[in-house]
């Protein structure tokens, strides 16, 4: 009589998937792994890191940093239209 046995078990290579940590009171349940959901979440400011704002209307930022990290959005746009319009014009033929 033959009987089968199956080789020993042997992990295969790779990191091991280990378990869940624990989340904080303001995280949510994993629903979706491609989308992040923002309800219920408290944005903080990358400036100073206060709770409520972000670093686009930082009180605690000067108007001279804000000028030179914001440049005028007006100006660069319409740079960016006279980029557009230079690079669709026809080349111009010497004679």
């Amino acid at each position: 009589m033959k009987t089968s046995c199956s080789p020993p078990y042997k992990r295969p290579p790779g990191r091991p998937k280990g378990k869940a940590r624990i989340k904080g009171v303001n995280e949510s349940p994993k629903k979706n792994a491609t989308k992040v959901d923002r309800k219920g979440r408290i944005g903080h400011c990358g400036l100073c890191g206060g709770e409520g704002h972000n670093s686009r209307k930082c009180p605690l930022e000067s108007e001279e940093s804000r000028k030179r990290r914001r440049p005028n959005m007006e100006q660069a746009a319409q740079e960016q239209a006279i980029e557009d319009v230079s690079s669709t014009a026809p080349p111009t033929t010497q004679a």
